[in-house]
């Protein structure tokens, strides 16, 4: 997509992933969760730490094309966007939304790019809802 004024850049995307993977691998969220009883939850972290950590995601991303807006118009998967209001990529929202035919996107005020770990419970209780229209 295109440049800073708002707008989403694939470098946005890649630092809050690594932030993200460094933070799933380090804190070791799977492993936590399970002590805590949250055996479901604590898969999708292993999920989102095993696509993070033991994928070339990240470096794909470095290397890959941006979506033109054209591009998001085919994108043909439901899609579900949740962003922190103070994160630089919460204009994106915006863009998915104008874009992307089948997206949903949340905006949870006050947080950056801290969503899974400041509103946990709020996005797990987002995803669950819009896994259970999509599925």
């Amino acid at each position: 997509m295109r440049g800073r004024s708002g707008e989403l850049w694939v470098e946005d995307i890649v630092n809050t992933l690594s932030v993200a993977a460094l933070g799933l691998e380090y804190d070791r969220t799977g492993e936590q969760l399970l002590k805590l009883g949250q055996r479901k939850v604590a898969k999708l972290a292993n999920n989102a730490d095993a696509l993070l950590n033991r994928t070339s995601l990240i470096d794909d991303l470095v290397a890959g094309a941006l979506l033109s807006e054209a591009d998001l118009t085919q994108v043909g998967c439901p899609v579900l966007g949740v962003f922190g209001a103070e994160s630089e990529l919460a204009g994106a929202a915006a863009d998915l939304d104008r874009f992307v035919p089948d997206c949903e996107t949340h905006v949870i005020p006050g947080l950056g790019h801290t969503v899974l770990r400041e509103a946990t419970g709020e996005l797990i209780q987002r995803v669950l809802t819009w896994l259970e229209k999509h599925s």
